[in-house]
């Protein structure tokens, strides 16, 4: 079964700092977002209960004052995981 149960897009990107992470899923769950910088150094972790279909997150509700560079957003819920990429220029 190669089929994604989930899609995670991230947008503006780049961003000054104020972002949508938007989370589809085919059925509700909890999922743990972890905020990573460039080094692999964790810098955040939430856990969110999200629901079946759209979810918007707002990257402030994360952490609301990211430094201008790259950062990797991981989403993990229960068996998978999902990453994607921001940049933050202020």
């Amino acid at each position: 079964d190669t089929e994604k149960h989930a899609d995670l897009k991230i947008f503006p990107n780049p961003s000054s700092g104020s972002a949508d992470i938007e989370i589809v899923l085919h059925s509700a769950t909890q999922a743990s977002i972890e905020l990573y910088n460039i080094l692999g150094k964790s810098i955040v972790s939430k856990s969110f209960d999200l629901q079946k279909g759209l979810n918007i997150i707002k990257l402030e509700e994360i952490h609301n004052d990211l430094s201008t560079g790259n950062y990797l957003i991981n989403v993990i819920m229960n068996q998978e995981k999902l990453s994607n990429h921001i940049m933050i220029t202020k």
